[in-house]
């Protein structure tokens, strides 16, 4: 996984812009479905209960966690990877 937060992401938004761009550039493509995991909605973090996660829930601990240089090197890379999946999301909906 990639410890660089700004090329991972970035890499990942370039990827689904241009699988978007591709599919629109062919007339018979009617539709794209981008998948991806639960952690695009939430973190599981151990100990906490009751999280509530609806259609407009979004991992904003991954995206807070993935650009602090303060966060620990094995786990901002696994909110890198989450942050990614959020950021992947959000542009196929633009």
């Amino acid at each position: 996984m990639e410890s660089d937060a700004s090329r991972a992401i970035n890499y990942v938004v370039k990827a689904t812009e241009n699988v978007l761009r591709a599919a629109g550039a062919v007339l018979s493509v009617t539709r794209v479905v981008l998948t991806s995991s639960v952690i695009l909605a939430a973190t599981p973090l151990l100990g906490v209960g009751g999280i509530v996660i609806t259609q407009d829930t979004w991992n904003d601990l991954a995206a807070k966690t993935a650009w602090d240089e303060n966060t620990p090197e094995d786990r901002r890379r696994f909110m890198i990877c989450a942050a990614s999946k959020v950021e992947d999301i959000l542009t196929g909906w633009k």
